[in-house]
């Protein structure tokens, strides 16, 4: 997700890299681990998914539905936008 939304509102412990500037990152990205990827609704999140598995990172999964349904479902009291 871009800065300014992040500054609204984001799952605590997360890192945020947005969209653009991930394929000069992909060596930061960590390869032992899972890696979910959400930005506002679930699409450009999943453009991301499909363009890090074209990568060879297999082990990414997107979170369908994005900050906003995380906010209706499972944390109320995030702010959303």
């Amino acid at each position: 997700r871009e800065p300014f939304e992040v500054d609204i509102c984001k799952i605590d412990k997360s890192i945020n890299i947005p969209m653009n500037t991930i394929p000069e990152r992909l060596d930061a990205l960590p390869k032992d681990r899972q890696i979910l990827v959400y930005c506002h609704h679930g699409m450009r999140s999943m453009n991301v998914v499909n363009f890090l598995r074209s990568k060879g990172i297999e082990n990414t999964t997107n979170i369908q539905g994005g900050i906003n349904l995380w906010a209706e479902t499972i944390d109320s009291a995030m702010e959303r936008y």
